[in-house]
């Protein structure tokens, strides 16, 4: 199981809501625990952007007089894997009882915001001596924002923390049997991200347990994650690790258009010049520029997932060295550089999913991945009954299986009734509407077809949706209608329009 906690410092940014989903499709917590989301109550998109995972449990922000809203607590369950049943709440905190479903072991799990202003601290630790007191039994584990410090070590820049506020702090903990969970990663979790000597850091961020739920959980790990979109880091415990399934190996896959392309207005360019330098038929040209196409898009954008792993653990290794030096400014311009990457990235799930009744303007990158998946699931052949009854499951039995079976359907039968059906067949065409139907298809028409296509309904052979015809038709438009009108109108060969074989890299 995994439980995530995160002082995301406002859920009204769509970049921060844009950071929560790639955080949850990376690591696939169980139970999510967000503060300071500065909300007072949880809007619908919201709602749509994990309702198809989650429950909600939501705490309505304070208002700060003129500074505005402060404070504001949601909890994200997961249905499939616990039961999340509430017992008590207010602005700091969250309690529940957690039941495991795949077991149906039970604990107590409490998500605390701590009191931010320096002389509300020691309300904290009373508050969790209270907590404690109210069910001092069971087995507990207590996370979130608390805004304390157990150490002079754990805090880089300004003032040296309160000495009577760190020792209340650890002596609460001993009093309430809570232990650190420790942790991986940058050990400051918290930045005011100020250059040089103003420069602050601390370990605010953690999870703590009772020897009851460590002995429940002997194995754990609480991961600092990268931070993004906050001044806080994301705190991740994982405290029940399973192996995936594995996945069969798979040939080279064709290359495609990509619609992210677009957002380049070089990508004009480079379809023109691969166009104009081009020799051969129609579609040799449309592959040689898919090619083109695609040697540079990969250059310049990268295979997003990995381009935004990559941008991740940069920017992961530049909050780890600031402080040893000053970054903060590269730290902002990878943060804007991740930000372009992963607004991509809605539209490179977009185009997977093919979910074309969806608005554009939807920003749900966690919808069109469950689209994406649910149509890769659904496309996949694990097994199939050959015309003797064999049954074959490996790549090389079902492949040939399907291909003789779309010889036989397309191979000409016997004739021989033909004739003797269509002397029995009254004609049901006039000489008008024969004329009608024999007249020559027009470059207009070719056109009207190419523009009533869905820009991205799946793609043909060549590995081109129609968006690519769209964009790029000034260019290319002349050929392909040539192509198009010598099929239809001069009995042209379309032999080569079905060719299968995908231009490679």
């Amino acid at each position: 199981m995994k439980l995530m906690a995160w002082n995301c410092q406002g859920l009204g940014n769509p970049r921060t809501v844009r950071a929560l989903r790639k955080l949850i499709a990376n690591n696939k917590p169980d139970i999510i625990f967000l503060m300071e989301t500065k909300l007072h109550n949880i809007s619908p998109q919201f709602k749509n952007n994990f309702a198809a995972s989650y429950s909600f449990y939501h705490v309505d922000c304070t208002l700060n007089g003129d500074k505005g809203r402060s404070g504001g607590l949601i909890l994200l369950w997961n249905n499939y894997s616990c039961n999340v049943d509430i017992k008590d709440v207010d602005f700091n905190y969250i309690d529940m009882l957690v039941t495991n479903l795949s077991n149906s072991v039970q604990w107590r799990a409490t998500g605390v915001y701590g009191y931010p202003k320096h002389q509300h601290k020691h309300l904290t630790c009373d508050l969790l001596t209270t907590l404690h007191n109210a069910s001092a039994n069971n087995k507990w584990l207590l996370f979130g924002d608390l805004n304390l410090t157990s150490s002079n070590n754990e805090k880089f820049g300004g003032n040296p923390p309160d000495n009577n506020i760190t020792t209340l702090f650890r002596s609460t903990l001993t009093l309430c049997d809570l232990q650190d969970l420790g942790y991986k990663g940058d050990i400051f979790t918290w930045t005011n991200k100020q250059q040089s000597q103003h420069l602050i850091k601390a370990r605010l961020d953690r999870f703590l347990a009772n020897s009851a739920w460590k002995n429940l959980f002997p194995v754990f790990c609480n991961y600092h994650l990268l931070r993004y979109s906050s001044d806080h880091m994301p705190i991740l415990l994982d405290f029940n690790t399973f192996s995936g399934p594995t996945t069969k190996e798979r040939g080279p896959k064709p290359i495609r258009y990509e619609q992210i392309w677009t957002r380049d207005p070089l990508h004009h360019q480079i379809v023109k010049d691969a166009w104009q330098k081009n020799r051969g038929t129609t579609i040799k040209k449309l592959n040689d520029t898919l090619s083109s196409l695609h040697k540079w898009g990969t250059n310049r954008f990268g295979i997003i997932p990995k381009r935004i792993k990559t941008l991740q653990t940069e920017l992961q290794v530049m909050n780890d060295q600031n402080g040893i030096e000053d970054l903060t400014f590269q730290i902002k311009e990878k943060e804007r550089e991740l930000d372009n990457i992963m607004e991509c990235e809605e539209t490179w799930w977009k185009q997977r999913s093919r979910e074309l009744w969806l608005k554009h303007g939807d920003k749900n990158t966690k919808y069109f991945h469950m689209k994406a998946n649910i149509r890769r699931n659904k496309n996949k052949i694990e097994k199939i009954t050959d015309y003797h009854g064999h049954t074959h499951t490996d790549d090389g039995g079902i492949e040939k299986v399907l291909v003789d079976h779309f010889k036989t359907l397309f191979t000409k039968q016997d004739v021989q009734a033909i004739p003797d059906t269509i002397r029995v067949v009254k004609d049901k065409i006039n000489t008008d509407m024969y004329q009608e139907l024999n007249r020559h298809y027009t470059k207009e028409e070719v056109f009207q077809a190419i523009k009533d296509m869905k820009a991205l309904a799946a793609p043909g052979p060549d590995g081109l949706p129609a968006i690519f015809y769209h964009t790029h038709w000034e260019v290319i438009g002349k050929e392909v209608t040539d192509m198009v009108l010598n099929v239809l109108n001069n009995n042209g060969d379309p032999s080569h329009l079905n060719n299968t074989s995908s231009p490679k890299p």
